[in-house]
């Protein structure tokens, strides 16, 4: 039979795409490198040999008489043996057991069908092994009983059964294994507790609604209950799965055991069979169910509440400004009972109000943004529509007046004009008719078509005198656009505001930036803001806004207490760690909450942190360092944030 040899080529390249950022990719050429053939007796073996060098490689044989190829991927040099590791996979040992759960002291009946004789050694297996039986069984169906412990009190209990053959060198017949594995499961339906929702199918933006949850199995319990509201998109984009409390702590665990063996590399001393192809594989994924229009995103929650003896809550919802479908889900625990419920909720406003406009607009730009409007009362409708952006935009034809049957809709175009006001703005869109007074606010973005500038001018008084700043001081600026400052001082002209206000306008949001954006509000009162000239927060919306920080701070919190720039994307930093536990103990200091076990987790972090620090450093004694191994081992790195730690420990 003629026999090719191609080798594959791949050529790697990087490229970027808005929805998946920098990604690999790879052209692939092929080369015929060899052609022979090989001859196989009837019923026998043939051996073939091919050179290869590093690379991967395609192996086609052709059979003339059936006009079928086969075709074999093989990969040659540094890491091929990885390829033998494909055919350790175990023959099947298939297992059923007689209930779907157990109970303390019962007995499971397990049912084995072994693919072929040999020894069975069964086990029980969750941190540790809980128990043992060895039978001989046969190629037939064998039944085994477990007596259930009282004391497997766990959620990761699996059955192992290994099935031993023995080799017979007469029947050239080498030694084999089958597995099974399966779950045991305990049965803990008493700890679920049944919820029920009752909330309107339909209603309308930006309305109150009541949702009530009942738990009847709570009753003279004390319960508590978090509700959330989360739009239906983006669940279904990312197909997240309801909370399930119940199953979260007494549903199916991981094995928690490896297995190693070398019956893979074992090889049967027998004629070969034809392969079987495999179809399959992994879990199917779940349908998704058809995505919503998003106009806004919606992610609501109640936070936790106390449910009264009766086991029912009723549970306040404000719903935004959104058009889309809802979806409720509950959350109920006991002290020892757990529950969820959800349930889908349709937000449909009377008339569908949507403003296109620009992604930004620069100043004296002229555009049209395009106002949709869809009558879905039921009946006809009157309209009288009204759009206003205060002084950022000059709107022709404003206010309008037109009707609309039922389920018609129209598309109103406004022309605008930019004026020199940057920023982001409002734009407020009005809406009446019968029964109807809508009312929408959407975003508009005006840039100045030159970068920010900032600059400085000092001068000296002396006693008496006085200094006009003339006009040519400010030419060149827009005059919308400018905010000016002035200090008085007999000390160094040290501009505290504009500092804080770089602070307070910092972009970007890594740990770093997050904890300089709020340290300003740790320190800096009403009274102080207005001495330095900036905005005054009341000590409320400077709660808010540290709450707000430090949870986002919480969130890029490795467990071990060190912090990381972006979270689980990146490696936790010494230095970082210290600046901001070192912003978290201002905070306290200053009376703002701080979450005990977050605030312990990064001190512990700092002292271990310190101790491996101090210990890694060089002895003076020591021979000096090659320049790369001070690179690779970044020594000087870390003593430069040794004193941060220090200091903050030293609190």
């Amino acid at each position: 039979m003629p026999v090719r040899l191609f080798r594959e080529n791949r050529d790697y390249y990087w490229r970027f795409d808005d929805q998946r950022g920098w990604h690999s990719g790879f052209t692939e050429t092929e080369e015929l490198v060899e052609t022979s053939s090989v001859t196989i007796p009837a019923g026998g073996r043939g051996k073939l040999v091919v050179p290869v060098k590093y690379g991967r490689y395609r192996l086609e044989i052709f059979d003339q008489d059936t006009n079928q190829t086969l075709r074999y991927r093989f990969y040659a040099g540094w890491n091929a043996q990885a390829d033998e590791t494909q055919g350790t996979r175990p023959d099947r040992v298939a297992l059923k057991l007689d209930k779907p759960a157990y109970r303390e002291g019962e007995t499971a009946h397990l049912t084995m069908t072994p693919p072929h004789q040999g020894e069975a050694l069964i086990t029980v297996d969750a941190n540790r092994t809980l128990w043992v039986k060895r039978m001989s069984v046969s190629s037939d169906t064998a039944t085994v009983d477990i007596p259930i412990s009282r004391d497997w009190t766990r959620h990761d209990l699996y059955v192992s059964v290994m099935v031993l053959r023995p080799g017979n060198a007469g029947d050239l017949v080498t030694p084999a294994r089958a597995l099974g594995l399966i779950h045991l499961p305990l049965e803990r339906s008493e700890r679920k507790l049944n919820v029920t929702l009752e909330a309107p199918q339909k209603i309308r933006p930006q309305t109150p609604v009541r949702i009530k949850v009942r738990a009847p199995d709570a009753r003279g319990q004390k319960a508590l209950v978090t509700l959330s509201a989360v739009d239906a998109g983006i669940l279904n984009i990312t197909r997240f799965q309801s909370p399930d409390p119940h199953a979260f702590f007494f549903g199916k665990l991981r094995y928690g055991a490896d297995q190693h063996d070398i019956y893979g590399h074992l090889i049967e001393k027998m004629q070969g069979r034809k392969g079987q192809l495999r179809f399959g594989g992994d879990t199917t994924p779940s349908p998704t169910k058809g995505l919503p229009k998003i106009v806004q995103l919606v992610d609501l929650f109640s936070g936790p509440v106390l449910m009264d003896d009766r086991g029912e809550a009723d549970i306040p919802l404000e719903v935004p400004d959104f058009n889309g479908t809802l979806r409720l889900m509950a959350v109920v625990s006991a002290p020892d009972r757990f529950g969820s419920k959800d349930l889908e909720m349709v937000v449909a406003a009377p008339l569908i109000t949507e403003l296109a406009t620009p992604r930004f607009l620069s100043f004296n730009d002229k555009a049209v943004v395009a106002l949709d409007l869809q009558n879905l009362s039921g009946a006809a409708q009157s309209l009288k529509v009204s759009i206003d952006a205060g002084q950022a935009l000059r709107i022709q034809d404003a206010e309008r007046e037109l009707s609309l049957k039922d389920q018609e809709k129209r598309t109103l175009r406004f022309p605008v004009e930019a004026r020199t006001m940057p920023g982001v703005h409002a734009v407020t869109v009005k809406v009446g008719g019968r029964e109807l007074n809508i009312e929408r606010t959407f975003a508009i973005s005006i840039r100045p078509p030159t970068p920010q500038v900032q600059f400085t001018r000092r001068y000296s008084v002396k006693a008496g005198d006085a200094v006009e700043i003339q006009d040519a001081a400010l030419s060149g600026l827009y005059p919308n656009s400018a905010l000016a400052h002035v200090a008085v001082s007999d000390k160094p002209p040290i501009d505290v505001r504009a500092a804080v206000q770089d602070l307070l306008t910092y972009p970007y949001g890594c740990g770093e930036q997050l904890t300089s954006t709020a340290y300003p509000h740790v320190f800096i009162d009403e009274d102080e803001a207005r001495r330095f000239g900036l905005k005054p927060f009341t000590r409320e919306q400077r709660v808010e806004m540290l709450d707000r920080a430090i949870s986002k701070l919480g969130a890029i919190q490795a467990p071990n207490g060190g912090f990381s720039l972006w979270g689980n994307a990146s490696e936790y930093e010494y230095w970082l760690s210290a600046y901001i536990t070192n912003f978290l103990m201002d905070a306290r200091e200053q009376g703002f909450a701080v979450p005990d076990r977050m605030y312990g987790l990064a001190m512990d972090f700092l002292l271990r942190g310190l101790q491996e620090g101090v210990s890694k450093l060089p002895a003076q004694s020591a021979a000096p360092p090659r320049p790369d191994e001070i690179f690779r081992n970044r020594d000087n790195g870390r003593f430069d944030v040794l004193p941060g730690a220090i200091r903050t420990s030293a609190r």
